[in-house]
């Protein structure tokens, strides 16, 4: 069986095993079930002339030319899949993502460019997929493989806009603690592909989307938004630029830019488009957290579901779970699990350290639960990269605590890598090639 985690044996080295090696168990769990290939197999076939992807069904007789397009952090396993079942029938394609492990497809060009922030080779992935969308006509047939990730992976700013300012916006979008939706609701309004825009240039060819889902809630236009309608307006990115203060930060051309932002200027909306695409998730947000409690049945493990999605402050979210676990602690019987799940964020300050939020949400939770030698937290980010480090989060219990002092100090400059570093309870999976909400284990040992 195929395992996720790198370095077990270190975290397994120290501490309270039990409780670590179950967490490990459940990380493991989590992040199998969230598998882009495997969805992609379980979901689409080809019989005959005929694909399916669950009851949705397209005769390929009609059309002329079949292309493969993606980009993101779970977009090549969804194109190895497609390409191994449709094989010679794809005319070509490209998937752009950060790391391609070697990885080589046969109809299907990969392509490597910067998350998250973009660089010139995410300016270059947006003009080549740009120029097959274009190239496509009526009797054609696109698919589409966007998923979270695609942001920086594809990135094509206005002539006006020059790339070294729109990295700088996704800088300052990334730290200033705004959520993933207030995020790309900015960068949808400054961009040539983003918010439906790379549809309208894939028309009059037909498009279905397969996409996996890093959203809460799971919204089409902020999982896959280059290529379905777009429900953010240029009133909502206003909005959020005004809400974290962010107009004396931004570079002067993005700030002209939103200053002089006209309604000709808005995103394409459902009116817009000549047919609404078919889409398919795949994989949904939550996947994770299911795959975590299915794996508690399986051990016959005590557990529940933290009521709500986390998408807020680290911190602040951590300290609802330590309530809960302080709830628990004295009234379930042990070993018992909780599990949450989502996508929390942290506001940092000019001169912050390195770390993530999965890194801190792990380490505020135990400085604020009771005092119990065999609690044990973990938080990852499914995708590999916390914080965008090469740690996926961390696993800490009552051993991590010898490092109180400079823990407290680290979440003060957040600055949390190092002294899990030292600390051996930093998890590291590499790229998993999947992108869901992080997963949240607690055991009560």
């Amino acid at each position: 069986m195929k395992m996720y985690i790198r370095n077990s044996s270190e975290l397994l080295s120290h501490g309270f095993f039990e409780g670590r090696r179950i967490a490990i168990d459940l990380i493991e769990a989590g992040i199998k079930a969230a598998d882009p290939y495997l969805a992609t197999k379980r979901t689409v076939a080809l019989e005959g002339e005929t694909l399916k992807i669950g009851d949705f069904q397209l005769d390929l007789n009609d059309y002329r030319n079949i292309y493969v397009l993606g980009a993101g952090k779970a977009s090549l396993p969804i194109a190895k899949a497609v390409e191994e079942i449709l094989g010679d029938k794809i005319s070509k394609g490209i998937v752009v993502v950060r790391d391609r492990k070697n990885e080589e497809l046969q109809r299907i060009n990969i392509m490597e460019a910067s998350h998250p922030i973009p660089d010139e080779r995410s300016y270059k992935a947006a003009i080549e997929v740009s120029k097959i969308a274009k190239s496509a006509k009526e009797g054609d047939l696109i698919i589409y493989t966007i998923t979270g990730g695609s942001s920086a992976l594809l990135c094509m700013p206005p002539p006006e806009i020059p790339l070294e300012d729109k990295r700088e916006l996704h800088r300052i979008l990334l730290s200033c603690g705004a959520n993933i939706k207030e995020i790309n609701a900015v960068r949808k309004h400054i961009s040539m592909i983003k918010g439906g825009r790379l549809a309208l240039m894939s028309f009059p060819a037909d498009i279905i989307n397969l996409t996996v889902s890093d959203v809460i809630g799971d919204p089409l236009d902020y999982i896959t938004g280059p290529t379905v309608p777009d429900s953010s307006t240029i009133n909502d990115a206003l909005r959020v630029l005004d809400k974290y203060n962010l107009w004396g930060s931004l570079p002067e051309s993005v700030r002209e830019h939103f200053r002089n932002i006209t309604p000709e200027m808005e995103s394409p909306k459902e009116t817009d488009f000549l047919k609404i695409p078919p889409s398919f998730i795949l994989v949904r947000c939550d996947e994770a957290l299911r795959g975590a409690s299915e794996r508690c049945k399986e051990l016959g493990l005590g557990f529940e579901l933290y009521p709500e999605a986390l998408e807020g402050e680290s911190c602040d979210d951590a300290l609802k779970i330590s309530e809960t676990v302080k709830n628990r602690i004295k009234s379930v019987r042990r070993p018992f699990v909780i599990l949450a799940y989502g996508e929390n964020v942290v506001e940092l300050s000019d001169s912050h350290g390195k770390g993530g939020p999965n890194q801190e949400f792990a380490l505020w939770i135990l400085l604020n639960s009771p005092e119990d030698e065999k609690i044990v937290v973990a938080s990852v980010d499914t995708d590999g990269s916390d914080g965008g480090t090469d740690a996926a989060g961390a696993i800490v219990d009552y051993s991590t605590l010898k490092f109180r002092d400079e823990i407290e100090m680290a979440l003060r400059d957040h600055n949390c890598y190092e002294v899990l570093r030292k600390s051996g309870d930093l998890v590291f999976t590499g790229e998993t090639g999947t992108n869901v909400n992080d997963l949240k284990v607690v055991i009560l040992g």
